[in-house]
């Protein structure tokens, strides 16, 4: 019996097969390579979905948090808002004058986030001598005022008058000492609008 040209060849023969169950296994596991993918890229959008419902609804909380803390400082310090007049003309405490300051400067760094919040509450806390409660109210209010002017240069120039004018001499160093630990929350140090907005600040209160 003659042979035939695979037995000669076994190897010829396993070669001539191989490309066709490489070819194969190629397409089933780039099928299961696209489930695998596929899979992977829901499971990321379904978390993406969920940490951003997270974001909004702390978000939402702080809102309302801050808000309650607003009216609870508008009780507690009696104030009352005048129809056309800014905000900032009806204060007669100082302390509610230097946390708008300390918002306005805030904002100078970009949008108010809660690293910057905490330090106006720190210092509020601090400075003050008030209780938690409390400063959470004057930190909330100071924000609200800051807000309320059309930029955070207009809110610092309409504040400054009141700590000027009703906080004693020996507070001017500390109003500008706690402006500076705030605008330093975030990057190292004030930056150069927070560096000339201070300045502002400190010659407006006669220590230039």
């Amino acid at each position: 019996m003659r042979p035939t040209d695979a037995q000669f060849f076994p190897s010829v023969d396993i070669a001539l097969q191989r490309p066709h169950a490489i070819l194969a296994l190629s397409v089933v596991l780039g099928t299961r390579m696209h489930i695998i993918l596929g899979l992977l890229t829901l499971i990321g959008v379904i978390a993406l979905w969920v940490w951003r419902a997270r974001m909004a609804g702390e978000a939402s909380r702080e809102v309302v948090d801050a808000s309650e803390d607003v009216q609870a400082a508008f009780r507690r310090y009696g104030y009352r808002r005048q129809a056309g007049k800014h905000p900032a003309e009806n204060l007669d405490d100082p302390r509610l004058a230097a946390a708008g300051m300390m918002a306005a400067i805030a904002r100078l760094e970009g949008d108010m986030s809660t690293e910057r919040m905490n330090a106006i509450r720190v210092e509020c806390r601090a400075s003050f001598r008030l209780g938690d409660k409390e400063a959470d109210e004057i930190a909330a209010f100071g924000r609200w005022l800051a807000e309320q002017s059309k930029d955070p240069d207009d809110a610092v120039r309409r504040l400054l008058k009141i700590v000027r004018d009703k906080a004693p001499r020996e507070a001017h160093e500390d109003m500008i000492a706690m402006l500076t630990r705030v605008a330093s929350v975030e990057g190292g140090g004030p930056n150069d609008l927070q560096k000339d907005s201070i300045a502002r600040v400190r010659r407006g209160l006669g220590m230039s």
